[in-house]
């Protein structure tokens, strides 16, 4: 639940309006400057090998943010001093070196800068190219265009300025902290150390799929009132939001992620959410009036899925197919998809299609990092196309060795009510119902399982 790429707001009461052309900074007036702030990543990250796309997406929020308060990041002063993050030192450093060289740009030109480089995160990054994708296909442009780095020496890094401060977090354990505390301790050094909001985050979403919704939306409440600052108050409100959701309050949940929306530029992080409460109303419409928007302006090729979503549930089998693909043409092994899309083209009697799309699925496992929707999908696939290598019960006994998770527990039950196994099937609902983050999602699993094995009945 990070915050997703930020930029043109949505209003509160949502109507669309037209807009004016975007600004093109694939132009020869910006590359140079995208070309340094990509050659500083590419420094850190053959500095740090274990930074990835992620990483990356973060820093570039975050000097953003910096960038919407004013901030001069590029002016020679700041440049290499007092920055934590290195992937954020290099890039001022590389930025600092093509205002010198090229000239100074608005604030306003950088961010949109930075937002050709986070799109081109989110065409690179994830399956099945990896968390590394991005930096991956970087690392080779890099070389195509002759761009060499090598680690210096200790008198070469004295000489030209190039000592990193040390981050300290000696006071900051988020295993012993609570969800309040660690709230507590992103607002006060939230400009300090990268990864306080996602830590704080992901927190927030965890606490809320262990049942602890109400104790979530309480704090939350309580930190608003501990800080001025939009952005922070933007991130306290999507929480409130999605807490509210998951507490059935969707007309307050509603006017918590409007308020998060307003409060932060571009916030798409929450117009997704928002997107997602008046889709738990029954509003489809208005939902994928939202998600168009919030794709078109940030290019999150998740969105895709929502947009296929509501497309399915308002009969715009065509719509949902274009979505789809939209989605596989970025995550080309997507189980999830080619399913869904598998179903989409039977539905519009394309035998033909329908049938090469389930045999992507069918013919292989999905892989050791698939979730539960994307054996979902590869279970009922299996169990309309039998005599597909390997049984799905052995795959998914092997699963749970490697991955003892309650949901692989919960499909074992489905397989084995198919086949009439009462006794296995109440043996592996039982287990599953035993796994306390099983127990908390199983609302959700439930949901989806219904919908695609609608015979199965849990008792």
């Amino acid at each position: 639940m990070a915050k997703k790429q930020r930029r043109p707001t949505l209003p509160k009461a949502f109507t669309p309006v037209p807009r004016a052309t975007a600004k093109d900074y694939r132009t020869d007036r910006f590359v140079p400057y995208i070309m340094r702030a990509e050659i500083g990543i590419h420094e850190a990250a053959t500095i740090e090998p274990e930074i990835n796309d992620a990483a990356v997406r973060h820093t570039l929020h975050r000097l953003i943010g910096q960038l919407k308060r004013g901030a001069q990041i590029a002016s020679g002063a700041e440049s290499g001093d007092g920055s934590d993050d290195l992937i954020e030192w290099r890039i001022k450093d590389n930025l600092t070196q093509a205002f010198a060289q090229y000239g100074p740009i608005s604030n306003t030109d950088l961010i949109g800068c930075f937002g050709v480089i986070l799109k081109s995160i989110d065409t690179w990054t994830g399956p099945p190219l990896g968390k590394r994708g991005y930096l991956g296909h970087l690392s080779g442009f890099m070389q195509q265009l002759g761009v060499n780095v090598r680690q210096v020496t200790p008198r070469e890094a004295a000489q030209m300025s190039l000592e990193m401060p040390e981050a300290d977090l000696r006071d900051y354990d988020p295993d012993v902290m609570t969800f309040e505390e660690l709230g507590d301790y992103w607002l006060a050094h939230d400009d300090d150390y990268i990864d306080l909001m996602d830590d704080f985050a992901n927190r927030a979403q965890l606490e809320i799929d262990r049942g602890n919704a109400q104790a979530v939306l309480q704090a939350c409440r309580a930190l608003l009132l501990r800080t001025p600052n939009p952005s922070q108050q933007g991130e306290l409100y999507l929480h409130i939001g999605v807490a509210l959701r998951d507490l059935g309050q969707l007309e307050d949940s509603v006017e918590a992620l409007q308020n998060a929306i307003e409060l932060e530029d571009g916030f798409y992080g929450a117009m997704v959410e928002l997107g997602k409460t008046h889709f738990a109303q029954g509003d489809y419409r208005l939902a994928l009036e939202i998600w168009q928007r919030e794709q078109k302006e940030s290019g999150n090729t998740p969105t895709w899925l929502d947009i296929a979503r509501a497309h399915r549930l308002l009969g715009n089998p065509q719509s949902e197919e274009r979505a789809l693909r939209h989605y596989i043409e970025h995550h080309p092994s997507s189980v999830e998809a080619l399913a869904r899309l598998a179903d989409c083209t039977r539905r519009q009697r394309k035998e033909r299609e329908a049938e090469t799309f389930a045999l992507r699925v069918v013919s292989t496992l999905p892989g050791d990092t698939a979730w539960f929707e994307d054996w979902a999908h590869w279970l009922r696939l299996k169990q309309q196309m039998p005599g597909y290598k390997p049984d799905p019960l052995v795959a998914l006994e092997q699963l749970g060795r490697e991955r003892p998770t309650g949901w692989v527990n919960l499909l074992k039950a489905v397989i084995y009510d198919e086949r009439g196994d009462l006794a296995a099937f109440r043996r592996e609902l039982r287990t599953a119902r035993q796994d306390t983050l099983f127990a908390h999602a199983e609302k959700r699993y439930l949901e989806l399982i219904a919908e695609l094995f609608p015979e199965f009945q849990p008792r």
